[in-house]
């Protein structure tokens, strides 16, 4: 970090102990090491949700600084104390950041869904920045999830990311108007042909009109067997998707956690 005679700026990337160090040396420095340090929020661990919840608490004024929350869960795949971890983050630390933090532009979730789910999609209603939301891991996994959350989307958002079952692909039939690039993952237990078949048969079968302008989904890697299969439906989806000014792509594997 160089002090001069306009703001200061990062040179070079610091590691967050340098940061830290940063910030409790030189008055002049804490500002732009707490920014650095706070404006990424990437919570894996109970005890980084500890520490953050601890930060916040003592030192409010730094709830102003994050612009993205990315949550990394992986339960469903380890153990109990994970699983018991996502309901706590959800029951606990996300609604609370969410109230707190006022300015985050990203979130991204990666748990699965539990009965305190709904509690995190009210404490997102009413963030005026929101521009980007991903649900994976399905945390949504309920018949009523496209009545209950999307409603409560801030009007904001404008890229929705959904991992969920192959039935929830017609959400895109009640997309919100605000939403203008929907990207979708389909459970892995469906393959790339069934999720193709299915979205080619929704949209010959309802002409309802698509307020989204970019739809990504994102498909396991087919078969060789199947690739002409996948290939031929995917030209379908892309002319059908095409005909109400919809960009369609295909990719293989899940988004990017970052």
């Amino acid at each position: 970090i160089v002090a001069g005679a306009g703001p200061l700026r990062p040179i070079v990337p610091l590691k967050r102990n340098d940061l830290r160090a940063c910030a409790l040396v030189f008055r002049q420095w804490r500002g732009p090491a707490q920014t650095a340090l706070y404006r990424s929020l990437y919570l894996a661990e109970r005890v980084e949700c500890d520490a953050l919840w601890r930060t916040f608490c003592e030192s409010p004024h730094l709830v102003k600084i994050p612009r993205t929350l990315v949550i990394l869960i992986g339960i469903g795949e380890v153990d109990d104390t994970l699983w018991n971890l996502g309901s706590s983050l959800q029951h606990q630390v996300l609604p609370w950041l969410l109230k707190q933090c006022k300015f985050f532009e990203r979130l991204s979730v990666y748990f699965e869904w539990s009965s305190h789910s709904i509690e995190l999609v009210r404490a997102i209603t009413g963030h005026a920045h929101l521009r980007e939301v991903v649900f994976e891991n399905g945390p949504f996994k309920s018949n009523s999830w496209v009545a209950d959350v999307l409603p409560q989307l801030p009007s904001s958002v404008r890229v929705l990311g959904v991992e969920d079952s192959l039935a929830k692909i017609e959400s895109i039939l009640t997309l919100p108007p605000s939403v203008k690039h929907f990207a979708f993952r389909c459970d892995e237990v469906y393959s790339a042909t069934d999720t193709l078949a299915r979205l080619c048969g929704l949209l010959e079968a309802d002409s309802r009109r698509l307020h989204f302008r970019r739809f990504s989904l994102y498909l396991d890697k087919p078969h060789k067997a199947d690739e002409p299969t996948v290939l031929d439906l995917i030209g379908r989806a892309q002319a059908g998707l095409a005909k109400r000014g919809v960009a369609f792509q295909c990719y293989t594997g899940g988004w990017s956690k970052s």
